[in-house]
């Protein structure tokens, strides 16, 4: 079986609107650099389970917010594969709840979020592709 540009051009084409265009910022946030410049979103998610290991080991709070980064983790397969329509959108939800306990702890909030600014393409994106997925189960 084939499967070239031409193929993936097509089958984009049948997609809804709205997932096309979360695949796009999806994509997008893999190349988005930090506000800084130190890295790219794509060095996030392979930096993400240590950061996830370092605050499983932490207070309760931080076992908490690792677990949403977990659901956010978890929520990159759930792009590709099919699973029940309360776990999508608690994957794409937990990610969101995680970041803003994080920032609250942090000693510049708004300076941090900055600097994350690959985060709200794929969070974006990870949204938009659920909504036709969720009308559909």
């Amino acid at each position: 079986m084939k499967f070239g540009f031409a193929e993936i051009r097509l089958a984009l084409r049948r997609l809804p609107l709205s997932a096309r265009i979360g695949w796009m910022l999806y994509g997008v946030s893999f190349v988005t650099p930090s506000a800084g410049f130190e890295f790219i979103g794509a060095r996030m998610v392979v930096t993400l389970p240590e950061v996830v290991w370092h605050l499983l080991h932490g207070t309760r709070a931080e076992a908490l917010i690792a677990a949403g980064l977990s659901l956010g983790l978890a929520a990159n397969l759930f792009c590709i594969v099919r699973v029940p329509t309360l776990l999508c959108v608690a994957a794409v939800l937990a990610p969101w709840l995680s970041l803003v306990a994080l920032t609250l702890r942090m000693h510049l909030p708004l300076t941090a979020l900055y600097r994350m600014l690959f985060y709200f393409p794929w969070a974006g994106g990870l949204v938009l592709l659920q909504i036709p997925r969720s009308r559909t189960s």
